[in-house]
């Protein structure tokens, strides 16, 4: 899980400066993190939780729950036509569960490109 610094000063996040992780991004460049930050409470609805998070100074996202938010929550992914829902259940007590729903972010347009071989 990743947060962006600017998101863990909000939030007065406690941050261990010892825990850097290097991270190999997809063009092959390499960075460190600038720390963890741990014990972070979230609540989504009646669900609260605790996890940690490795701090980024830049990122295209403010908050990023991967596997191990995933595995926590014991999600589940729901596929629609229109949208995904996202089942999390608390960790207290799993029976207790909520869905949240994604909502489309924005569409893609596909052109179509019409090529002309010659062969001799």
């Amino acid at each position: 899980m990743v947060i962006r610094e600017d998101l863990a000063n909000e939030v007065g996040a406690k941050v261990n400066r010892q825990r850097m992780l290097r991270m190999e991004g997809a063009n092959g460049s390499t960075s460190h993190t600038l720390g963890c930050a741990e014990d972070l409470d979230m609540h989504i609805g009646d669900v609260s939780f605790t996890i940690h998070a490795h701090i980024v100074c830049t990122a295209p996202f403010r908050l990023l729950l991967g596997c191990p938010f995933h595995h926590l929550l014991l999600c589940r992914l729901e596929d629609h036509p229109d949208r995904v829902d996202v089942s999390i259940h608390d960790p207290a007590d799993p029976s207790c569960s909520i869905v949240v729903p994604s909502r489309a972010c924005r569409t893609a347009e596909v052109g179509f490109v019409t090529t002309l071989t010659c062969q001799v």
